[in-house]
Formats: structure tokens, sequence, C-alpha cells
């Protein structure tokens, strides 16, 4: 499947990347790299909030049953920040 939309992120480690590619089905797909490390995330989605913000959930929920987040669009609809689009 090719990929639709490719967004690139600063990892919260210093040095790492976030990779975001969704793709044509709108299936998300998330990697971070660490130098030569790669991982894969399992099951990213991409979440809608209340103030029409949108989060990227991604890694093994907690003892509380939440997942690490990445800000993604903001509550007026524009990439957050951290986010640069490639494609």
């Amino acid at each position: 499947m090719s990929v639709r939309e490719l967004y690139v992120s600063e990892g919260n480690v210093v040095g790492s990347t976030f990779v975001l590619m969704i793709l044509e089905d709108g299936t998300p797909n998330l990697t971070w790299y660490m130098g030569n490390n790669k991982v894969e995330e399992k099951k990213p989605i991409i979440s809608k909030r209340y103030d029409g913000s949108m989060k990227v959930e991604y890694g093994e929920p907690n003892l509380l049953g939440v997942r690490q987040v990445l800000c993604f669009i903001d509550s007026s609809g524009k990439l957050e920040e951290r986010w640069d689009r490639i494609k």
C-alpha cells in the first residue's frame, strides 16, 4: 500500500525521530528512530479530542490503560509545530 501523507518530528529523546505515515486507506504507521535503532510502533491510532485536536496514540498501555500520545493537529485544525509534513 502506498503512502498518502508523510510527517517527521523530533522524538521525546534527544537525537531521536518519529516518522508518521498515513497510508492510502487512512491507516497510520508510526516508527521511532534512534541512531541505528528502529522501532515500529504497534497499532498506532489517530484520535480526535473534544476540542477538535488530534493526537497519535501509540505503545503499550500503562497500568491505567493509557497509551503514550503525540500531539498532531491543534484545536484550530493546524499541524502541531513539532511536525514537518514531507508529503
